[in-house]
């Protein structure tokens, strides 16, 4: 016997109360990562599509607009001797009949950036645990990781806690060679540095930054931003307040890091200015040496 495809039947549609169940358990299972997503092109012209497989056999799929009320969720398994289809469309939040078609598309692009997001952010720690530098090849893997999250996302409160204590940790060392953009015109001091660069093995490495923009009040504390770049595809910012009571850590890692780069900004400006003026004098002494 011949199984055909469900949706060519008009009147043999799955139940309603049978697809909410349905979107209902994927979105459980999708939020624990009992399923997990990827992304595909199945949809129309400016939609977002996934798929996932169920098991080996069967596969969900769904597609839909990310301003628009409207998506399509389609459900493939394959059996002996024939195959098994049903498609479920909505355009009209009205019409979905208790089935979660936002929630559940909501809840696979969450998964997709969550990944997304993780992969770059191990990309990063990559750089900054090998601040010497990586070979080219690896350089590659992890552009990849991190302009797949581009410049419009953001890591978790916790994966910039991680990135800041490291940059914190390297910049005591001396491992960043932060330097002051003296003539820069922001506000504030902007402090920057390129980790793991070299420009004879075309290694392009990671470009780091701190802007530290004084209160406007005496009360007030320094606010920082740190970014991170790569070739202006990959380049995020963490807007660093000592107010933000959901990560008080992250201000006092900041500060940490402001104070050492400073300190370091002030000894070179006193070096440098003791070198010229030594230079000075050396000039003066060669002029004595000449004969008159």
């Amino acid at each position: 016997m011949t199984l055909v495809s469900i949706s060519d039947k008009k009147d043999l549609g799955v139940d309603a109360n049978l697809w909410e169940l349905l979107v209902d358990k994927a979105i459980r299972k999708t939020k624990s990562k009992g399923l997990l997503w990827s992304t595909t092109d199945r949809g129309p012209d400016n939609t977002r599509s996934y798929e996932t497989a169920i098991d080996e056999n069967t596969t969900l799929s769904i597609w839909g607009y990310e301003r628009n009320y409207s998506y399509e969720l389609c459900l493939d398994k394959r059996m002996e001797g024939g195959s098994f289809e049903e498609r479920k469309r909505v355009t009209v939040k009205k019409n979905a009949q208790g089935i979660d078609f936002s929630g559940l598309f909501k809840a696979v692009q969450d998964q997709i950036s969550s990944a997304v997001r993780e992969r770059a952010f191990n990309a990063v720690v990559q750089y900054l645990s090998n601040p010497k530098g990586i070979d080219s090849e690896k350089e590659s893997e992890l552009y990849e990781c991190m302009d797949a999250l581009g410049d419009r996302d953001y890591f978790l409160y916790s994966q910039d806690e991680e990135i800041l204590s490291l940059v914190r940790d390297l910049t005591a060392t001396g491992s960043i060679a932060w330097k002051l953009q003296a003539d820069d015109d922001r506000d504030g001091q902007y402090f920057h540095a390129d980790i793991g660069q070299d420009d004879e093995k075309g290694i392009l490495g990671l470009y780091v930054s701190l802007l530290a923009v004084p209160a406007s009040s005496k009360a007030g504390a320094t606010i920082y931003t740190f970014g991170l770049m790569n070739e202006g595809i990959f380049d995020v910012e963490m807007t660093i307040d000592a107010r933000n009571k959901r990560a008080p850590r992250l201000w006092k890692i900041a500060n940490e890091i402001h104070v050492t780069v400073s300190k370091k900004a002030r000894e070179d400006d006193v070096e440098f200015r003791k070198i010229v003026r030594n230079n000075i004098v050396h000039d003066i002494l060669a002029s004595l040496d000449r004969p008159s």
